[in-house]
């Protein structure tokens, strides 16, 4: 892989990582009841299955533009890198080899590096929803500025509970 990943590089890492979730899930069965004694496994590898569903459909995105594809390819690396943390940490419990995910590390390396990262924090690409859809989300924004930004600094910084109009809204 050359030092600025591809959707090709992209799509290999996620394929290997899909066989490394898919894996553990089998484990997990194969485990039965016992598996819910390993919460922190079942968290884990509930989020990792999560992400790769997201990284699926992120790759899709990517298909739209090239600022849509430099945003799935950051996504794709932190996914890939945190289920690597993961399995680097406890692959036992995975029921896979912790270099089972080893063809996807240059890609997860590339992608979610700080200077390739930092090429993607002001990328503003559209969100492709459909009207009614767009319309929710303005909503939302909306919100957000008006109700939330001007308290969640000073919510967070005393620690406090979320106020009351913010959760009714």
């Amino acid at each position: 892989m050359t030092t600025e990943p591809t959707l090709d590089d992209a799509r290999a890492a996620l394929d290997c990582a899909s066989q490394v979730v898919n894996q553990a899930i089998a484990t997990a069965k194969a485990m039965g009841p016992a598996a819910h004694d390993d919460q922190v496994f079942l968290y884990d590898l509930s989020h990792a299955a999560a992400g790769i569903s997201m990284s699926e459909v992120a790759l899709e995105f990517a298909a739209k533009g090239a600022d849509e594809e430099r945003l799935a390819m950051v996504f794709v690396g932190r996914v890939i890198a945190q289920l690597g943390a993961s399995l680097w940490s406890s692959g036992e419990r995975w029921g896979v080899s912790v270099d089972a995910l080893a063809p996807a590390q240059t890609f997860a390396t590339a992608a979610s590096a700080g200077d390739y990262v930092a090429t993607a924090s002001g990328v503003r690409a559209p969100a492709h929803l459909a009207e009614d859809m767009e319309m929710v989300a303005d909503t939302f924004r909306r919100f957000a500025e008006d109700r939330i930004t001007p308290q969640a600094e000073h919510i967070h910084r005393e620690d406090l509970d979320v106020p009351m109009d913010i959760i009714r809204g």
